[in-house]
């Protein structure tokens, strides 16, 4: 957990990666391949749930000098890692 002021509610909070019920929906169908995406989960605030890559609501106290990543990426290495896990069950299922 990192303690940063978040961008939304002001306050110098903790910041967490939000493991649910998706996350574990998803590793139990994927067989536990879909746990390698966590790291690219973003971090959320512990008191208002705003991600870090999100904008601020609040503009009195937003930076503008901040780069965020565009979602383009993360669309673009989960369908790398989606085309990975098929090809993976592909040559899988082509043994037996």
């Amino acid at each position: 957990m990192t303690f940063e002021e978040c961008r939304n509610c002001g306050k110098p909070t903790g910041h967490k990666r939000a493991l649910g019920w998706g996350t574990f929906f998803g590793a139990v169908l994927t067989g536990g391949l879909s746990l390698l995406l966590i790291p690219f989960y973003p971090t959320r605030c512990i008191v208002c749930g705003c991600a870090t890559d999100e904008g601020p609501l609040n503009t009195a106290t937003s930076d503008s000098g901040t780069e965020k990543t565009p979602r383009l990426v993360y669309f673009i290495w989960a369908a790398l890692i989606a085309l990975g896990v098929l090809g993976y069950i592909g040559i899988w299922y082509s043994w037996f």
